[in-house]
């Protein structure tokens, strides 16, 4: 089992998307951890894969 975790600075948190510019990350994100794997270090987006297979529903 893994879990979600994020950890941010409060103070400096800090949406930085626009119309112009949608997918730009938000500021103050220090780590974040997705399904156990480290997908943000030292507020820098890692190179994780996070895709999972999804089993057939019958």
């Amino acid at each position: 089992m893994a879990a979600d975790l994020v950890i941010f600075d409060a103070e400096k948190l800090q949406d930085r998307a626009t119309f112009e510019a949608p997918l730009t990350y938000a500021e103050g994100i220090d780590y974040a951890v997705v399904n156990g794997q480290l997908v943000i270090d030292e507020g820098r987006a890692t190179r994780a894969t996070l895709a999972q297979q999804q089993q057939p529903v019958a």
